[in-house]
C-alpha cells in the first residue's frame, strides 16, 4: 500500500501552503498522539488541512474594489546590516492572528526566519505591533546589531520612530520595541 503522504520528487509541490499546513497538522498530531494518546486518521488530517488552507485563502483574498495592487521590489540593506521584514496576519473567523519574520543580508538570503499563530484576536496593528517586536528578537537572538526595520503598517513605524504618536493599543508594545532597539548599534 502506498502512503499518500509521500512527495514525490519528479513532480514536486504545486502548493507549498497545503504542505506546510499538513506538515504542521501531522506533526501536532503526532504530538497530541505522544501527550495524550490520540491520533486522528490520516484521512482526517488532509481533509483538515484542506478546510484550514482554504479559510486562509478566504481571509486573504483581495477586496473586488478593481483596484490594481501595489507591488513594491524588495531593496537589500547596505553591507553588514540586516533587513528585518515583519508582517502580520489577522485570522477573523479563527479568532487568531499570525506574525512572520524574514532577516536577509545584503546578498538577499535569509539568515534567519520565523512564523508564529498566536491564538488570540487582535487588531491589525497591535498584530504589526508584535511582529515587529519579535523581529528584533530574532535577531537580537543571532547577534545581528545592524539592522534595518521594514514593515507595512506606517501607524507603527510612525510610533516607533517618533514621528507621530501611536493609538494607545499598541503603545506598550511600540515602548518595548523601543527600549529593544537601543541594544542595536544602528538601527
Amino acid at each position: 500500500m502506498r502512503s499518500g503522504w509521500t512527495l514525490k520528487e519528479k513532480d514536486g509541490v504545486s502548493d507549498w501552503e497545503l504542505f506546510a499546513i499538513t506538515a504542521w497538522m501531522v506533526w501536532n498530531n503526532r504530538n497530541v498522539f505522544k501527550h495524550e494518546g490520540r491520533c486522528k486518521d490520516p484521512k482526517r488530517i488532509a481533509m483538515e488541512a484542506r478546510e484550514y488552507a482554504k479559510d486562509v485563502a478566504d481571509e486573504f483574498l483581495p477586496p473586488s474594489r478593481g483596484l490594481a495592487p501595489v507591488r513594491t521590489k524588495w531593496r537589500p540593506p547596505r553591507h553588514g546590516v540586516y533587513k528585518i521584514n515583519v508582517d502580520g496576519a489577522v485570522f477573523i473567523g479563527l479568532k487568531s492572528c499570525g506574525i512572520r519574520v524574514v532577516i536577509r543580508n545584503k546578498g538577499g538570503q535569509i539568515i534567519g526566519a520565523l512564523s508564529k499563530n498566536l491564538p488570540l484576536p487582535l487588531g491589525a496593528l497591535e498584530v504589526e505591533a508584535i511582529a515587529m517586536e519579535e523581529g528584533l528578537t530574532l535577531a537580537r537572538d543571532l547577534g545581528l546589531w545592524e539592522v534595518e526595520l521594514e514593515s507595512d503598517a506606517q501607524v507603527v513605524v510612525k510610533a516607533v520612530t517618533r514621528a507621530e504618536s501611536g493609538p494607545s493599543s499598541i503603545m506598550k508594545v511600540v515602548e518595548g520595541i523601543r527600549m529593544g532597539l537601543s541594544s542595536f548599534r544602528f538601527w
